[in-house]
């Protein structure tokens, strides 16, 4: 991993760290434009794209947030950490197939 996707987790594991439950939409869209310039970034290092999910969870995990254990039943109800972690996730994937922007997409993920 070079300096710059590095330096973009670290700001990342900030930035999860500092997260506050609800999530508003403004920190969520801030929180996705992060995510999708790390993946970005590790795309550019070459890293493949199951190993980019694998380090944005880890930097999930180094922000003290990670899934409920509960999360892999169907039946269970997803918490807000939940959703978010399987949002940042689904960013990751976005940007490592993206250049890393916006691209358009409302803050929900989806389209405008």
């Amino acid at each position: 991993m070079n300096h710059d996707a590095r330096q973009l987790a670290g700001q990342l594991r900030v930035k999860l760290g500092e997260v506050m439950f609800p999530v508003s939409t403004s920190s969520a869209e801030e929180l996705r434009t992060h995510v999708r310039e790390y993946a970005a970034a590790l795309r550019t290092d070459g890293v493949t794209p199951e190993a980019a999910v694998i380090e944005v969870k880890r930097v999930l995990f180094d922000a003290g947030l990670e899934p409920t254990t509960h999360a892999k039943s169907t039946e269970a109800a997803l918490t807000p950490r939940d959703h978010l972690c399987g949002s940042v996730v689904a960013w990751c994937i976005e940007g490592y197939y993206s250049d890393g922007r916006r691209n358009g997409s409302g803050p929900d993920g989806r389209g405008a």
